[in-house]
């Protein structure tokens, strides 16, 4: 603004007002009172801003200076705004590492659940023909969601499929030596048929192009966890692994996170995590300090997008 000092409130004029005569104190009219602090008329509490009134808390009421200097009523309020000083912004951290779940995220095991089920189905309705295979679905599925113990490294996973199917059977038959062995084979040939999710293999490589540190954090059983990223070829293409079973300690918790970062080098705050479980993947990324997350999968961001929004990611 013209005429303004650094420092002086905005609205506080430096010049000469208008009609003042020489030897005439700024802000004050010939003739004020002795005492009066210049720049206020008598009455005027100590501390105001000279050549203002005060208004409402957060503003200053500015005169009306006529051409002979006189004041004149008050017409205009600015309300005065402290500016932000760029000093004290936060500015994140670079993006350095980003970190992937492996099941739905890299790999698509869905499609091997959906195989492995059929075949089983198959197989169950040789042993038990009168099997209800939608109630005898649901009683699995169900059965399946309490795998903790699995990836906490508490039950292996041998032992727990063991018993999922068996406690999914017993409305209607035992689970005798010979349909478990059956089912081991074609759940072990199944599983071994495993294939990265289309976009996989070239988002690594791309990060790793552009010195992109990565890593999968997963929730599982140790052993089958890294054949799949053997088979895939996945776990070639990332810097660290960190597998709950093997930590002892599954997501969401923090820890899995912040072992991936320890592995790598990074702090979490330049970390993203990528997944398909908001529960596991996104929260526990949130908890454990991560820069952010990205949710993908069928309700989240398609794969091929990813390497598109962590550049946006990283900016901002």
């Amino acid at each position: 603004m013209r005429g303004t000092v650094p420092g002086e409130p905005i609205g506080v004029w430096q010049g000469p007002e208008p009609g003042t005569r020489p030897g005439t104190e700024l802000g004050t009219h010939a003739g004020t009172a002795p005492g009066t602090t210049p720049g206020t008329t008598p009455g005027t509490d100590p501390g105001t801003v000279p050549g203002t009134v005060p208004g409402p808390q957060g503003a200053v009421a500015v005169p009306c200076v006529d051409l002979h200097g006189a004041c004149t009523e008050m017409t205009e309020t600015v309300e005065v705004r402290g500016v932000r000083d760029d000093r004290d912004m936060q500015v994140p951290p670079p993006l350095t590492a980003v970190l992937f779940d492996l099941d739905d995220t890299l790999l698509d095991t869905a499609a091997v659940e959906r195989r492995r089920w059929a075949r089983v189905a198959a197989l169950v309705r040789c042993a038990a023909p009168d099997v209800s295979l939608n109630e005898l679905h649901a009683r699995y599925r169900a059965l399946n969601e309490g795998r903790s113990d699995v990836d906490t490294g508490a039950v292996s996973y041998d032992d727990f499929r063991e018993a999922r199917l068996r406690e999914a059977l017993r409305p209607w038959c035992p689970l005798s030596r010979r349909l478990l062995a059956a089912y081991v084979a074609v759940s072990n040939d199944i599983a071994d048929q495993i294939e990265p999710l289309p976009g996989a293999v070239e988002l690594l490589t791309e990060l790793r192009g552009q010195g992109i540190a990565t890593a999968i954090v997963t929730n599982g059983g140790a052993d089958w966890q890294r054949r799949k990223l053997q088979l895939t070829g996945i776990g070639a293409l990332v810097d660290a692994v960190v597998i709950s079973a093997e930590l002892g300690v599954a997501k969401p918790d923090p820890l899995p996170f912040q072992r991936a970062c320890e592995l790598l080098g990074v702090h979490p705050g330049s970390a993203m995590m990528v997944g398909d479980n908001p529960a596991c993947d996104i929260a526990g990324a949130e908890t454990a300090g991560l820069r952010g997350s990205l949710h993908v999968g069928p309700e989240g961001s398609p794969l091929g997008d990813v390497y598109g929004l962590l550049a946006l990611r990283a900016t901002g």
